[in-house]
């Protein structure tokens, strides 16, 4: 299974985490994440098949992040799931593969709950 979106992050959006995922339940899903207070990263994960700990691997983004639309892509194939940027894979995933089909979703979180994503929340976050 081929997902994949494009997208341009504005300038103003500051305190938000944007997801791109494949989504069937909690112990199925694959994330790309764009934290904007880290916008020289974009995150990748697989959610804990089994609870516990999640696979997650980053990949610097895009120079030009709020310049211009980017692909971001994840192929989900049996037994890995791999990442891509504007074509170009950037990550590889063995760890915590989904393998039951779901939906393709996209959200934006405010990351004031650190709950919510795997990165460091900033002390003065609102």
């Amino acid at each position: 299974m081929v997902n994949k979106s494009h997208c341009r992050l504005l300038g103003h959006l500051l305190k938000v985490l944007l997801g791109f995922f494949y989504y069937y339940n909690d112990t199925q899903e694959t994330d790309i994440e764009i934290v904007t207070y880290e916008p020289d990263q974009v995150y990748f994960t697989n959610q804990p098949v089994h609870y516990g700990s999640p696979s997650t691997v980053s990949a610097p983004s895009p120079a030009d992040l709020t310049d211009n639309y980017h692909e971001y892509r994840l192929d989900w194939i049996e037994g890995q799931t791999l990442y891509y940027i504007d074509g170009v894979l950037v990550g590889n995933l063995t760890d915590n593969v989904p393998s039951i089909p779901g939906q393709w979703m996209w959200n934006n979180w405010r990351y004031s709950i650190p709950q919510i994503c795997n990165c460091r929340v900033p002390a003065n976050t609102h």
